[in-house]
């Protein structure tokens, strides 16, 4: 029953364009790297154009949980769901009660009178249609996933009028900020401006700290947008994991040690690659130092030959990981791109070319961001439009189809495009 009525209001809410384009969270077509690579991009325009960029993080407390359900019922009425839909909604928030078992032994009941239901499937929709307005009012920029808020503007006039007016909304729709856990942080492509402290602002009369980096979705980003705290801290704690697997996996097999290391190290060194994926040799070789450190602890706990990283790889049948994150580049702009099956408002800033009168594929890209220096550069729209534009037209499927154009591109010499290869590594 929530499942029909789910798809039903978020036909509905799509049809009329009800919900804002800010909110990444609980959406089909939209996600945590998505978002990540939206707020990017737009951090890296302000600064090209005004130098720096102020970035305020909020943090509400127990967001699913003091929601205020008249309020609630109020604003569902607002965008539209009238009649038996909203007395279902009604029912389905009203009396609820909550018991705390021990030992068997349950305490006895109290009535929930505030929040949305977590673990069901319509909580986290009316969540949103709750928090759906609190952009309306800021001038600054902003994102949000779910209940994480992000502001951001090179305007720090701007930034200051709307910490007041995310206050007044709180104090309006009775949800709370913790500003203890709230952070600034300013981003520059310049040195001085980035070891520049935050100071002056405040939410619900509470200064708000400045951070020199901050964990946004799982992605540290440093104020000059280098992601090399993001890197270091990936790559240790994939050793650690890698140290774990080889103490509690001491007599398994060959084969099960490097499944174990493929579903537990690889995602932590490729989860938000499409953000953080570097250009610089350096970092380059230290993510994949990971690797070349795990196949040599295997060959020489397996008495198997060790030649040379690349050629071990071919035996193991494995990727370079330098290779997998310009797949997954290829697959992410495919995905924006042509099979628009992720929803970026900017569209990754990038537009097509005109090139009709040249022998190129029909999707042939020009980047919307300059990249005069090394960490613009960096940038997805950037370090991947080189490798794409060189795509051969057969590589784009006829019919629409990611699996058959992932199929494709791994039958593409791709050596041109990547810094590593058996000869300098």
């Amino acid at each position: 029953m929530e499942r029909l009525i789910r798809r039903n209001i978020v036909e509905f809410l799509a049809k009329n364009r009800l919900l804002s384009d800010k909110q990444f969270g609980f959406r089909a077509k939209r996600n945590t790297e998505a978002q990540l690579v939206e707020y990017g991009g737009k951090l890296l325009s302000s600064c090209i154009k005004e130098q720096s960029c102020l970035s305020i993080y909020v943090d509400f407390r127990k967001a699913f949980d003091t929601v205020s359900i008249p309020k609630l019922l109020a604003k569902l009425e607002s965008y539209g769901i009238h009649g038996h839909l909203l007395k279902w909604l009604q029912s389905f928030l009203s009396a609820r009660y909550q018991t705390v078992a021990i030992n068997k032994v349950l305490s006895g009941k109290m009535e929930v009178s505030s929040g949305v239901p977590q673990g069901s499937v319509l909580g986290p929709l009316l969540f949103l249609l709750y928090i759906n307005d609190i952009g309306d009012m800021l001038k600054s920029d902003f994102l949000l996933y779910a209940d994480d808020l992000k502001l951001f503007s090179s305007n720090e006039n701007f930034v200051k009028h709307d910490l007041e007016v995310i206050a007044n909304w709180c104090k309006e729709w009775q949800m709370e900020v913790a500003p203890n856990k709230c952070e600034a942080i300013r981003f520059s492509l310049r040195r001085k401006f980035c070891k520049s402290t935050v100071t002056g602002l405040s939410l619900n009369n509470m200064p708000i700290s400045s951070c020199s980096q901050v964990r946004d979705l799982g992605v540290i980003f440093s104020p000059d947008f280098s992601f090399q705290a993001h890197i270091e801290n990936m790559v240790r704690r994939s050793f650690q994991r890698c140290n774990i697997l080889f103490n509690i996996l001491k007599f398994s097999t060959m084969e099960s040690l490097i499944k174990s290391f493929l579903v537990y190290v690889r995602p932590i060194l490729e989860y938000g690659s499409v953000i953080f994926s570097p250009i610089g040799t350096v970092l380059i070789k230290r993510i994949e130092s990971v690797q070349k450190s795990f196949v040599y602890r295997c060959c020489t706990k397996f008495g198997v030959h060790y030649a040379s990283y690349f050629s071990t790889l071919e035996t193991l049948v494995l990727e370079s990981l330098e290779y997998r994150r310009l797949i997954t580049d290829m697959m992410f702009l495919y995905k924006c791109i042509v099979a628009k099956d992720i929803a970026c408002p900017s569209n990754l800033y990038l537009s097509f070319a005109n090139c009709s009168s040249l022998r190129r594929h029909s999707y042939y890209l020009r980047s919307n961001i300059s990249n005069f220096t090394k960490y613009s550069s960096q940038f997805l729209c950037n370090r991947s439009l080189k490798c794409w534009n060189s795509l051969p037209a057969v590589t784009f499927p006829v019919k629409i189809s990611p699996r058959a154009f992932k199929t494709n591109l791994r039958k593409l010499d791709l050596s041109n495009f990547l810094t590593l290869n058996c000869t300098t590594y």
